[in-house]
């Protein structure tokens, strides 16, 4: 048995519980929250109906150490991982096991704890969550969840659909905003300012992370370039 291991698997599972009952407590809180003025006159927020703290998301954890990542690595697929069973099974369809994987772990530390590729950790989470659909269905229920939302835009969407009347909308009140909006054949991207963001921004600051992070597997200092001042003349 590998002891430090099991220690940190420990030291994380128990992290992982007291998030889970952080969020249980933080629900019944907001429930019996006084309404104020400062407070949405609607008070969304104490319906706690739909926001349910699914069961597998306590009753595993996937780990990653840092000494396991490598910045060369293509496919972040292939990066050893702990997956492990905290032994929280309330609400579960039946118990977790890893019997389905076992081809594919690397080790067993113990029967509890296993060590596979990250690709592996998530199919099998993945796998036991439709496991948990098709028993119980969908949790919360997709229609019922979503029925008083309001579609969220960049504007008031009372404002859009009051120029939309002007412009003689007579159908019913627009929802918004929705995929179902564009044609796939002629917007077959991605397209927008999200897209410009991910491009412009998101990407750039991926690969300087990366460059950082292989310069100190290299044993290097990442120093920015000074900025060159200007020497004040001297009269």
């Amino acid at each position: 048995m590998d002891t430090p291991t099991v220690s940190l698997v420990g030291l994380i599972n128990d992290l992982n519980a007291r998030i889970c009952n952080k969020v249980a407590s933080v629900q019944k809180y907001v429930q019996a929250c006084p309404v104020g003025e400062r407070f949405s006159p609607n008070q969304t927020f104490r319906d706690e109906r739909f926001y349910i703290m699914q069961p597998l998301f306590k009753a595993v954890t996937i780990i990653l150490l840092n000494d396991d990542y490598d910045v060369r690595m293509v496919d972040v697929g292939k990066v050893p991982a702990l997956l492990t069973l905290t032994g929280e099974g309330d609400g579960l369809s039946l118990p977790l096991s890893f019997e389905s994987i076992r081809d594919k772990v690397e080790d067993f530390i113990p029967e509890a704890i296993v060590r596979v590729r990250l690709n592996t950790a998530i199919e099998f989470v993945i796998a036991q969550q439709e496991r948990e659909v098709a028993f119980f269905g969908p949790q919360p229920d997709p229609v019922e969840s979503t029925k008083e939302l309001e579609n969220g835009t960049c504007c008031n969407m009372q404002e859009v659909r009051a120029f939309a009347n002007q412009l003689g909308w007579i159908g019913e009140p627009l929802q918004g905003p929705s995929s179902a909006w564009l044609d796939p054949e002629i917007y077959t991207e991605w397209l927008g300012n999200g897209a410009k963001k991910d491009k412009n921004i998101y990407e750039r600051m991926e690969e300087t992370q990366r460059w950082v992070i292989l310069l100190r597997t290299a044993g290097l200092e990442h120093t920015p370039r000074r900025l060159i001042k200007r020497r004040n003349s001297i009269s």
